[in-house]
């Protein structure tokens, strides 16, 4: 979170009530977010995945179309 926006007025608390409902969401194709903390740096703490994100997947060039079907698939899920 920027600095900047993190020292406005009611966002640090919005963080942390959007956190504590997304906590009650479970599937596999979310990353759980822990918690917001705020201090000099304002971060999240969530949980860590293995696998490929979709910057080092289009290394190699776009996507065919079954591919990229199937990661639209994936984010409809």
């Amino acid at each position: 979170l920027h600095p900047f926006r993190a020292a406005e007025p009611g966002t640090q608390e919005r963080f942390r009530r959007e956190i504590q409902l997304a906590r009650r969401i479970s599937h596999a194709s979310i990353c759980r977010i822990y918690d917001f903390y705020a201090a000099e740096v304002s971060f999240l703490t969530m949980e860590k995945l293995e696998g490929e994100t979709l910057q080092q997947r289009l290394k190699g060039g776009p996507l065919g179309e079954d591919a990229a079907l199937g990661i639209v698939r994936d984010l409809c899920g």
